[in-house]
């Protein structure tokens, strides 16, 4: 372990741009590393090729602070997402330039930023806030399709002893929801984390959030479906770190993008469309039952109950109705 600030992105770059579950043995930065990383690039801009003194880094930090604070503050402390900022080739506007050349916060944006960063008198270097709305684009792609319904599901009738696509789709979507809720309350310190660092674990663990073991996330999730998880974790949603032996969310933003996702009306539609259709497969499953032990009586329905099996298909067509109704609100295909 080394405290060079570069440590991080270098081990990223040589795992392939993919550090989810590589053994990349680097803790997230500390914020003044974070901002050293970032002063470096803006002078290597302006004087290639010189070694910068600690006076003139100073400088740095102070003619830049608001770029390093929307930088630091926005994208968290993670070397990737740092330089993604600045990987333009010109140099960001000076705090003195921001004033009359930056751009103002777009407030759709505020759920995705800390307070601090939440003022319409804020101005963020264009190119840097291009790059920053870029990347939210991006995680926003890269999350869609793990929690996407297509426009033609639904569940079969009844569950086979070998699980459908259908059900695998369904399972490893609402898997994915659950999981991620679950991660966002280990964040926040009020769920049960697998593990919390400790000061028993050294300083790669200090200061990184509380998270859950890869295991431990694929046991209760993802049982037989290790493909998704992992899928999840290539997408940078969450970020493997070796000091903590947690699965955790790379960064701040990684987080206000996940919990500002989850709570998107059509989201939590589309859950409940699925748990509904679990419902009615099931409730289809036991009035079948109820049917065929019904006819295989001499005496009929009454053997098994003409109440119990009314019931039955009373729920069925209750879950039928409120199946429809959601696939019309989230304009899905109605089912065939």
């Amino acid at each position: 372990m080394t405290s060079d600030p570069q440590q991080e992105h270098d081990a990223w770059s040589k795992a392939g741009g993919r550090d989810s579950l590589m053994p990349i043995r680097a803790p997230p930065f500390s914020e003044d590393e974070a901002r050293e990383l970032l002063a470096r690039c803006i002078i290597d801009r302006l004087h290639p090729n010189v070694k910068p003194t600690t006076v003139q880094l100073d400088a740095i930090k102070s003619s830049y602070r608001s770029t390093l604070d929307f930088a630091c503050g926005g994208a968290g402390t993670r070397a990737r997402w740092l330089l993604r900022l600045l990987q333009f080739r010109k140099v960001p506007l000076s705090d003195e330039d921001l004033a009359t050349q930056g751009v103002a916060v777009d407030p759709a944006f505020y759920p995705y930023l800390p307070p601090q960063l939440r003022s319409p008198e804020l101005r963020v270097d264009p190119q840097v806030w291009a790059q920053f709305s870029n990347l939210l684009t991006e995680r926003k792609e890269a999350l869609k399709p793990l929690l996407e319904v297509p426009h033609h599901f639904a569940l079969p009738p009844l569950r086979a002893a070998t699980p459908s696509s259908e059900d695998l789709m369904a399972e490893r979507v609402l898997g994915t929801d659950a999981a991620l809720r679950d991660l966002l309350k280990a964040a926040e310190g009020v769920g049960p984390a697998e593990e919390r660092p400790t000061a028993s674990m050294g300083t790669a663990a200090a200061g990184v959030p509380a998270g859950m073991t890869f295991e431990a996330l694929r046991d209760k999730y993802f049982e037989g479906q290790d493909g998704a998880l992992r899928e999840l974790c290539a997408k940078h949603v969450l970020f493997y770190n070796h000091g903590a032996r947690t699965l955790e969310f790379e960064s701040e933003l990684m987080r206000r993008f996940t919990a500002s996702w989850l709570e998107e009306p059509r989201h939590k539609d589309r859950v409940a469309l699925l748990r509904k259709l679990q419902a009615w497969q099931q409730a289809k499953q036991e009035q079948g039952d109820a049917e065929l032990q019904a006819v295989s009586w001499q005496r009929g329905a009454a053997s098994v109950g003409l109440g119990s099996l009314s019931a039955l298909r009373s729920r069925v067509k209750q879950l039928d109705s409120d199946i429809e109704a959601l696939r019309s609100k989230l304009r899905l295909y109605p089912r065939e």
